[in-house]
């Protein structure tokens, strides 16, 4: 999963994107205003481009379990009154609250909702009554081997898989779009085009309109049955309104945050450190600079091509980078270093003893001449799109290298085979969005992600193996040990350059106290006008 992009947009196009100005009527106390924001493609569990609970996913829907705001990754019950994980680890049982109901009169949640919305996610049944060839759920493997539920009541039931899987319980349930819970009579009586237009959950807020690349709003939802700890009147907002826009339009720098400065929002997100630290003085908002220790900036070096299969030319890349300066390129002060793939936030998986390599050039120089390789020239660029401070961390690198006597030839648009083909591809700056559960974060560089997400082309058969291990192991100190002998067989293949954990930064106004969860994504529903 790769992070969001945006992209420059100019003053005029902004105004055209936004929708609500503080002359509307409704910009009153009890409605939130959030935007600019990236249109998520669908509001559909199983299509939206995220698979996080970035809103409205986590506004509109819920799940068995679910994390809080907050800096601890402990899940709760949601939907769930109880939850037990089977002493084979095949199977979790569950009992759903009673009573809890979903939007527009669709009825009470039953065993058979969450069983049909797993089916759904698993490609068991169709994703709408009407589905075409290419309506198919994005996120299947969130199940690892999901094999059925079965209803033992109505509101109990088993989740079985042919085989443990641990993630379940941390990624899948509390955290994946895939595994909130809708309504299966909403889908059905809907169809496509019905459910794309006002998808039905058990969150505190439905869904009033959404017409994609422009608004989303939606209103509290008045039946509100409790899942989350409270009635409807627990939260403060009538409505929320979003403002969309699409990947080619969306603003960056001061036109992303001119809405809240002016007073037409309330809320924006993905706001540049730069922008955070400009309006950090300023009384009419706050600037709010968020820890993402699951998701992560590093350097990936192509292991197969012949330019760099030699592992003395890697190592001597490695020796050559100076990773505070590549931190510091990105405006992230604040930024923690990453060692290894895992943070230890994740609390489970990680590797404390991790090397810190610190930039040595006359070493780099030596390993290259063992290596009898000399006037080395190397393609580097950032694949599928990335921050906007890339092109910069990317000169670093550039000049990093040449100190070596490596000429680094910078990409700002590179061919489509550059991830596909192990040939052509050299070194990728790199931004990879994480999840709560190390089988996530390692899924990315096993060997059937060539192509895909493993830019490196790093196949190790131990590691694939230990991944395996990983997703069936519940006892989190064995999966502790299990990923640190995945970090370190990554660490050994000289293909990972780890740089930061990431950072997001947004703005509010001063009236407004926000909420995060973990790894700095809002809960809209939590937001308090203060």
């Amino acid at each position: 999963m790769i992070t969001r992009r945006h992209l420059l947009l100019s003053a005029a196009a902004l105004a055209a994107a936004r929708p609500f100005g503080a002359s509307v009527a409704w910009a009153e106390g009890n409605v939130l205003r959030f935007g600019p924001q990236l249109d998520p493609g669908t509001l559909d569990t199983l299509t939206n481009v995220y698979d996080y609970p970035f809103p409205p996913f986590s506004t509109v829907y819920e799940g068995l379990t679910s994390y809080l705001p907050g800096s601890e990754w402990k899940p709760v019950n949601r939907l769930a009154e109880t939850l037990e994980l089977s002493a084979d680890g095949k199977s979790i049982s569950f009992k759903l609250r009673e009573g809890i109901q979903f939007h527009k009169g669709y009825g009470e949640l039953t065993a058979e909702d969450v069983k049909y919305s797993f089916d759904r996610a698993t490609g068991k049944v169709k994703l709408y009554p009407d589905a075409g060839e290419g309506d198919v759920s994005y996120y299947g493997g969130d199940f690892g081997s999901y094999k059925e539920v079965q209803v033992t009541g109505k509101y109990t039931g088993v989740i079985v898989f042919e085989k443990p899987f641990a993630p379940m319980l941390r990624l899948t349930l509390p955290y994946a779009t895939s595994g909130l819970i809708v309504s299966k009579k909403a889908v059905e009586t809907l169809g496509k085009e019905g459910w794309l237009k006002g998808p039905v959950g058990t969150g505190p807020y439905e869904v009033v309109s959404y017409t994609p690349n422009k608004e989303l709003v939606m209103k509290r939802f008045a039946d509100y049955s409790g899942a989350a700890g409270g009635d409807a009147k627990t939260y403060p907002w009538e409505e929320i309104r979003v403002s969309l826009v699409n990947s080619s339009s969306a603003p960056t720098g001061a036109a992303l945050t001119a809405g809240v400065e002016s007073g037409d929002f309330d809320f924006t997100y993905n706001v540049s450190p730069l922008d955070a630290l400009r309006l950090q003085n300023n009384d009419a908002v706050k600037a709010h600079v968020l820890q993402q220790p699951m998701s992560y900036n590093f350097l990936q070096l192509n292991v197969l091509h012949p330019k760099l299969e030699n592992p003395k030319v890697r190592e001597a890349i490695r020796y050559l980078i100076d990773v505070p300066a590549l931190i510091q390129a990105q405006d992230l002060d604040v930024a923690t270093r990453l060692n290894a793939l895992i943070a230890p936030q994740m609390g489970v998986g990680y590797w404390p003893e991790a090397p810190v390599y610190a930039r040595d050039v006359e070493k780099a120089k030596a390993l290259l001449a063992e290596a009898g390789v000399s006037g080395l020239e190397l393609d580097l660029s950032t694949p599928a799109g990335g921050q906007a401070t890339a092109a910069t961390v990317m000169q670093v690198i550039q000049a990093n290298l040449a100190e070596g006597g490596i000429k680094v030839n910078v990409l700002l648009t590179p061919p489509d085979t550059y991830i596909k083909d192990k040939a052509v591809g050299q070194l990728s700056w790199s931004n990879y969005g994480g999840a709560p559960d190390p089988f996530y974060q390692f899924e990315w560089f096993t060997c059937d992600q060539f192509g895909l997400w493993n830019w490196a082309f790093a196949c190790n058969a131990d590691y694939d193996r230990l991944h395996e291990e990983l997703a069936a192991e519940s006892d989190e100190a064995k999966r502790t040990e299990i990923a640190v002998k995945m970090q370190k067989l990554m660490d050994e293949s000289l293909g990972y350059i780890w740089v930061n954990h990431q950072v997001a930064c947004a703005v509010t106004a001063a009236n407004v106290e926000a909420a995060f969860d973990p790894n700095g994504n809002p809960y809209l529903q939590y937001f308090k006008r203060v």
